[in-house]
């Protein structure tokens, strides 16, 4: 989908960034060099197919700056650095934000914003706030979130191997998200999480008791099992995400009935 793209041209940059209020623009299927650097507001503008495999929005463009009533589809944004942006009333549609631990997005402002189908990956988060928006399929993977906030915001996509920390919920609704090796640290307050049989959040203290219910219950394999997820988990004070990867070391049946254990202790 995004092999062979032509560079963008200075005259594109030009006209899509200083663009005449009250028109629309489009950029559609090219690439960005890495460390662009420019100034101007990205507003009213449809980018689709475009391909940034450097540090898009970095280095000066758009830092302090504003994305306004701007659509985004099938891009790739390798590296993403966005810092001290206003994205306002934007929507992001198949779009895929890696980082690979090297991509940030830190003191930003998210208002009125829809992804749909994207993926954030490798991404670390400060002090960014996401105010009215929603998040529909799409992932967050080895996402690192850092005294962000979450107000009003929707996600019924997944998240694996995601860190909350310090952050703060404002009616935050993740129940029809799949959570897998998640966690979060600080308060919860605002913030919904999945209650079902195969994804939902207990004290890590219950698997102990799981442990006592279960004797004799469980292979001996899966009672050894069972008791050293107790141990290495049963330490912490936050609340654990359960779903059935946690337990991807288990026989099947020795999954399927610590789950349902598990899932009648977590209140």
């Amino acid at each position: 989908m995004h092999g062979g793209l032509p560079p963008i041209t200075w005259d594109q940059l030009n006209k899509l960034l200083h663009a005449e209020p009250g028109s629309r623009s489009l950029l559609r299927d090219v690439e960005l060099p890495p460390n662009l650097k420019c100034s101007g507001r990205l507003r009213d503008a449809d980018v689709i197919g475009v391909v940034s495999r450097g540090t898009f929005i970095s280095g000066g463009i758009l830092r302090a700056g504003n994305i306004l009533r701007c659509s985004f589809s099938r891009c790739a944004f390798d590296q993403l650095d966005l810092r001290r942006v206003h994205v306002d009333a934007c929507a992001c549609d198949n779009v895929d934000f890696s980082g690979q631990g090297h991509a940030r997005i830190d003191k930003c402002v998210f208002r009125s914003c829809k992804f749909v189908d994207t993926t954030f990956k490798g991404v670390s988060s400060r002090f960014t706030t996401f105010s009215n928006c929603t998040f529909s399929g799409g992932s967050w993977a080895d996402m690192r979130w850092d005294r962000c906030t979450f107000d009003n915001v929707v996600m019924t996509g997944r998240l694996v191997s995601s860190n909350f920390k310090g952050c703060t919920f404002l009616k935050c609704d993740m129940r029809n998200a799949t959570l897998s090796d998640t966690s979060f640290l600080g308060s919860m307050t605002g913030l919904s999480l999945p209650d079902r049989r195969d994804n939902f959040v207990l004290a890590p203290s219950k698997l102990s008791e799981a442990c006592r219910l279960l004797t004799g219950k469980l292979t001996e394999e899966g009672s050894a099992r069972l008791a050293c997820l107790a141990n290495i988990l049963g330490r912490s004070a936050h609340l654990e995400v359960i779903d059935p990867g946690l337990f991807e070391e288990f026989s099947i049946a020795d999954r399927e009935l610590v789950m349902d254990v598990l899932f009648d202790l977590r209140e």
